[in-house]
């Protein structure tokens, strides 16, 4: 199915079979431009309706399924079951706008086909096939815009869709779906989910903003999902992000970190230890290798089950820097969930 309509399209045809070589019997597709002597450019669909073909046939050669409304091929207005089945055939060819049409008589005589149209949907949504079943829910609130389960498996859609993209690294394009979810007021499941989608997305943004020690930025990053849920994984991250932010404030500067200058991040809940490890981590990052060695082992006589102050001293002697990632300051990742799709009644 193709978002965008081209207005050359005049008839919906298939081919005969035999038409062209390709193994396939019949082939579905739409007349994009007529090109004379008896040929036509016909843009062939696969399965789905999305394009995958430009190829020009003789007239001979083809079957027309639907042709293009005009002023003297007007016919009657069809019941409600062949305007359904004529806006399917449409929409699979990227007919949207006809489409639409057809739809809307049908619906009007009969508001149940709604539903099938919406297990059409569902149907693309497993099938992967994202951009198609996005087209169809927004043909059905457009159509009937109090259609709620439409726009909760719209929303649902977005948020999966933007789940593989920050399961990708594609965080921006992740944030911009996850808003989408949340701009259609969905129920207070997918919100939710939309919701934890965008602090993970904030979440992975700030631990990329601590690994090229971009530590300002960082802190930001991590208030902001803080701020839109407050839990035990974001309140830390954010304590850890503030010992960080410190750090980098003070580079060049002969700063000694006593409790006194952790307050904040002890009343999130980091110990005095894993404060001292977040500095010390901090400034090997900055080069300040044996300053970051003595607040490490510092945060080690405090606690000696730290093990991630250990591992960090051990690297630390090993004058390994570059080993240092954003777990070593010990943020902690927050995974993407997929929102359910409900399903439409027959």
């Amino acid at each position: 199915m193709k978002l965008n309509l081209d207005p050359k399209l005049l008839d919906v045809v298939k081919t005969r079979e035999g038409a062209l070589a390709t193994g396939e019997s019949v082939l579905t597709g739409t007349v994009v431009e007529i090109l004379g002597s008896g040929t036509v450019l016909v843009d062939i669909a696969d399965e789905r309706g999305i394009s995958k073909d430009l190829v020009s046939l003789p007239v001979e050669q083809i079957e027309i399924l639907w042709r293009s409304p005009t002023a003297d091929n007007a016919v009657q207005k069809p019941g409600s079951e062949q305007s359904f089945e004529e806006g399917a055939l449409l929409l699979q060819n990227g007919m949207i706008q006809e489409a639409k049409l057809h739809f809307a008589r049908a619906f009007e005589a009969d508001p149940t086909l709604a539903g099938t149209l919406m297990n059409m949907a569902i149907d693309l949504s497993k099938r992967g096939a994202f951009e198609s079943a996005v087209v169809v829910y927004q043909i059905i609130l457009e159509l009937q815009p109090e259609y709620t389960l439409a726009r909760d498996n719209l929303a649902a859609s977005y948020v999966n869709r933007g789940a593989e993209y920050a399961r990708r690294g594609a965080i921006d394009k992740a944030l911009h779906l996850f808003n989408e979810a949340l701009y259609l007021d969905p129920s207070e499941v997918v919100a939710r989910i939309s919701i934890w989608n965008v602090v993970a997305a904030y979440t992975e943004l700030g631990l990329h903003h601590v690994a090229i020690k971009r530590y300002s930025d960082a802190l930001r990053l991590f208030l902001l999902a803080f701020q839109l849920m407050p839990s035990n994984p974001t309140r830390r991250n954010l304590g850890l992000a503030m010992v960080s932010n410190s750090a980098w404030k003070h580079e060049g500067t002969d700063v000694a970190a006593e409790e006194g200058s952790f307050r904040e991040p002890l009343l999130m809940g980091l110990t005095l230890s894993e404060c001292l490890n977040a500095y010390g981590a901090t400034l090997a990052s900055l080069g300040r290798m044996s300053e970051a060695e003595n607040f490490v082992s510092r945060a080690i006589d405090l606690d000696p089950a730290n093990k991630l102050a250990k591992t960090n001293l051990a690297i630390l002697r090993q004058k390994s820097v570059e080993q240092f990632t954003p777990s070593m300051w010990g943020h902690e990742a927050i995974t993407p969930k997929m929102a359910a799709v409900g399903g439409a009644a027959a």
